[in-house]
């Protein structure tokens, strides 16, 4: 049994436990490819679950199987008025100013350090002299008592409510192009600065991601609104490609994440 299969297996006995027992099931964190897997497995079982990473339009999130007594529309909120039921906990990290500054490669360092797995950690949201950490509800008291320390930084740790978190942090930068057509490989080349032989090769290598769904056809048409992942190198929202230039091409309008 590959990967694939193992991963659609655990999928499958969460969601028969879940309808077997009339209760909420989760996996852990998944990455953009394992949540297009989920998405797609989802679908096609017609199941009743919810994508949550802890905050609108988290990278990393886990799914939730819920019963037929919950409407969609109930998370996250129901998971905020009951933080005990929830499979996600934020921890907030402070240190000192005038301490080196820390990057996000810092903090997942210095928990991986931890012997904890990549699984069980979510986004990490990296501000001014803090950082906000979403993990798996039940590695949360043990991060808070362990992670006291990232590289010589001393670090201080409290939970927070999940509507707490602050999205000041994230910057976005909008920018304007012109490509030939609203293809997935043109609008992955000028999004991400790459060639276009090069885009046309991160998508059949399966790392572009168009909201959330794993695309591997380089011709696929993408509309406006659509959220554009390029694994490693970040993400972007394509805003308009309503106007034409005078050389035929379309103009498109970007928010690049920085």
């Amino acid at each position: 049994m590959n990967e694939k299969e193992l991963f659609e297996k655990r999928l499958a006995e969460l969601m028969l436990q879940c309808d077997n027992h009339a209760m909420i099931t989760h996996t852990f964190f998944l990455d953009a490819e394992e949540r297009s897997e989920a998405i797609r497995f989802c679908s096609s079982k017609s199941v009743n679950a919810v994508f949550l990473g802890g905050y609108d339009d988290a990278e990393r999130t886990v799914c939730v199987f819920f019963p037929d007594y919950f409407q969609k529309e109930s998370f996250p909120q129901y998971f905020i008025e009951n933080p005990d039921d929830s499979p996600i906990c934020a921890l907030r990290c402070e240190y000192a100013s005038g301490s080196p500054h820390l990057t996000h490669r810092d903090f997942l360092g210095a928990l991986m350090a931890l012997g904890i797995k990549r699984e069980m950690l979510g986004d990490i949201i990296v501000g001014e002299r803090t950082a906000d950490i979403f993990v798996i509800s039940h590695m949360a008291k043990y991060i808070s008592e362990n992670f006291s320390k990232a590289g010589r930084v001393p670090l201080t740790i409290k939970p927070i409510n999940l509507n707490e978190i602050s999205m000041s942090s994230f910057k976005t930068e909008r920018r304007r192009d012109t490509v030939p057509s609203l293809r997935l490989d043109a609008l992955i080349a000028s999004v991400f600065s790459l060639s276009r032989s090069k885009a046309e090769e991160a998508i059949v290598s399966g790392i572009v991601f168009v909201n959330d769904r794993q695309i591997l056809k380089t011709d696929a048409k993408i509309s406006e609104g659509s959220k554009l992942v390029l694994r490693g190198s970040g993400k972007a929202v394509l805003v308009s490609a309503s106007d034409v230039s005078k050389k035929g091409r379309t103009i498109i309008l970007f928010d690049k994440y920085l």
